[in-house]
């Protein structure tokens, strides 16, 4: 086996000892006069994939945009009429549409324990907002301090703007 690979070895060497760097089977029958070998590749073997129908669907409308471009240009020898009719089909893909940048957004009501999970949440992230709560509101203080000990909670209605203005 040893034997075998290195005559492969040595034939490989041979054949590449008479070549210069950077040539090819083209090159080297150039310079010896030798009609260049038939190159192959995957359009000659015919084993080039095809695209398949979406990609050749974009394709086509990308050439109909460019189309429809020249034409607006004017390139395309058009008239204002064509240029115009050209404009209006190629201005939905220019400028977005309400209906596509257009969003709806619904409000609905959390659950008690969605609340409680976002409300521990910020307090744990941000002790600052509730030392700014408990020094703003002094029931919610004595509120918090009554659920610590076990007791009832009871807090007044939150202030209303019109009472702060007053």
């Amino acid at each position: 086996m040893d034997e075998a690979h290195a005559e492969e070895k040595t034939a490989a060497e041979s054949s590449t000892q008479g070549r210069k760097k950077g040539s090819n089977q083209f090159t080297l029958a150039k310079e010896q006069g030798k009609k260049p070998p038939k190159g192959t590749n995957q359009f000659i073997k015919g084993t080039r994939e095809k695209h398949d129908q979406e990609t050749r669907d974009k394709m086509r409308a990308e050439r109909a945009a460019m189309f429809l471009e020249r034409v607006v240009e004017g390139q395309e020898g058009a008239e204002l009429p064509e240029r115009i009719a050209a404009s209006k089909s190629l201005l939905p893909y220019g400028k977005a549409s309400l209906s596509s940048i257009q969003q709806t957004v619904r409000d609905e009501p959390a659950n008690e324990a969605e609340i409680m999970a976002s409300l521990a949440h910020l307090l744990s992230a941000n002790s600052g907002a509730l030392r700014q709560l408990l020094e703003a509101d002094p029931s919610l203080r004595a509120a918090l301090q009554s659920v610590l000990q076990g007791g009832p909670v009871a807090l007044n209605a939150p202030q209303q703007s019109s009472e702060k203005a007053a």
